[in-house]
């Protein structure tokens, strides 16, 4: 399901504008396999812009806070996955590579 652009982004300069591509990111994670972990329209790419992920969270939660009673809209642009053992020497492999690939 598609979620639109995530509710509010933290860090924007100027929130009129939404975020600037400044800088990409990675997400990597490791199990049953190696790779990056970006869900929703993010899925089959290694780095993403800012951008990119302002305007892509897989979902959005939404929860309720006992201390105000208030709900607070949270994106979620990945989620846990248990798969098998933890490989981390394989990790650092690929991470190194996409690090030096710029």
């Amino acid at each position: 399901a598609e979620v639109g652009p995530v509710p509010t982004m933290r860090g924007v300069k100027n929130s009129s504008e939404g975020p600037r591509h400044d800088y990409d990111i990675a997400v990597i994670g490791y199990g049953g396999t190696i790779g990056p972990v970006w869900g929703g329209n993010l899925s089959s790419r290694d780095l993403v812009s800012i951008v990119d992920i302002a305007n892509n969270a897989m979902r959005v939660d939404e929860k309720g806070r006992s201390t105000t009673g208030k709900s607070i809209k949270r994106p979620v642009w990945f989620g846990p996955i248990a798969d098998g053992a933890t490989p981390k020497a394989g990790l650092v492999r690929p991470g190194a590579w996409a690090l030096c690939s710029c």
